[in-house]
């Protein structure tokens, strides 16, 4: 139940809320609390678990004691609906859905959740359209487009995120990326980490850091047009930002990257249109429970338009 804390609070797991990472039982909790407040409160230590330090992706378990500090509820940035505008767009980007699961085409640009300078995530949408009991197995970057798989019941989160996280549910990504990759086959290997940057945003790097987390990415099939290589990838982890900071660590940032790109190469493509991010997300495949699911996602017109542009 969402809840807006006044005062240090110490609230409880619940048995449905077993195995949830801790930034999102938190966001649930503290609806219209901006994302980047809750992230400030776990890294500042003002949010504990069993009076222990936590991260954001720790995961709880039924009965942990989590204290909470006061926070301010951003009302005015959060009340009201969601607008039609936004529900009708994720209506028709719809590519399965039963009583259990659903699979959309996340449109490029809209957040998977709310945050700062966000009113309204997917999941709000979602919600909204279907009812507050759908959850999200698994997140998309707010500039990346395509499948985004979301269930209906919270142990069925917890079950296809452990899917999701043994690799069991199978991702391909379309990419388009700067200059001639040179192997037609390859996969690539490093750890990644997160930090943040002297503006305080989020950034991944690769390096041999305790902390950082093997990422693999396999490139399955390149086809070279005039400037730019386009990438059929598939990813053995999830990564924040995986295949962005590998593509550029390996010197061929995917195109309309502001975060890990350079604005150069961008520019002397000398494109008709501004490209924005070209990372899709476009097929997802699955056997779980004995349900097997196998999704495409066609690829975003603006996406086709640079490609068009480069062929």
């Amino acid at each position: 139940m969402p809840q807006n804390i006044a005062k240090v609070s110490y609230l409880s797991v619940g048995e449905d809320e077993t195995g949830q990472r801790l930034d999102n039982w938190l966001l649930a909790r503290l609806k219209g609390v901006p994302k980047s407040r809750i992230y400030r409160i776990i890294r500042s230590g003002e949010v504990r678990v069993n009076k222990g330090r936590a991260k954001p992706s720790s995961r709880l378990a039924a009965g942990d004691s989590v204290r909470v500090p006061p926070v301010r509820r951003d009302t005015e940035d959060h009340a009201g609906p969601v607008p039609d505008g936004m529900t009708q767009t994720l209506s028709d980007a719809v590519l399965y859905r039963d009583d259990d699961v659903l699979v959309v085409n996340k449109p490029a640009g809209m957040a998977v959740h709310a945050g700062s300078g966000v009113r309204f995530g997917l999941i709000d949408a979602a919600r909204a359209l279907w009812g507050e009991r759908w959850q999200l197995v698994h997140r998309l970057d707010r500039e990346t487009s395509g499948c985004l798989l979301l269930v209906a019941r919270r142990e069925l989160q917890h079950e296809f995120q452990r899917a999701h996280d043994a690799g069991s549910i199978r991702k391909q990504y379309q990419s388009l990326v700067h200059g001639r990759w040179s192997e037609q086959q390859c996969q690539l290997e490093s750890r990644l980490g997160k930090y943040r940057d002297g503006s305080g945003e989020r950034r991944v790097a690769s390096g041999d850091d305790a902390p950082n987390k093997r990422a693999l990415t396999y490139i399955d099939k390149v086809q070279w047009l005039r400037a730019t290589s386009l990438l059929e990838i598939r990813i053995e982890t999830g990564r924040m930002h995986q295949i962005r900071v590998q593509t550029a660590d390996a010197g061929h940032p995917v195109v309309g990257d502001a975060k890990y790109g350079r604005r150069a190469l961008d520019a002397a493509l000398e494109l008709p249109m501004r490209p924005g991010l070209c990372l899709h997300a476009c097929a997802l495949q699955l056997e779980l429970g004995g349900r097997s699911l196998d999704v495409s996602a066609p690829l975003p017109e603006s996406f086709e338009a640079v490609i068009t542009a480069q062929s």
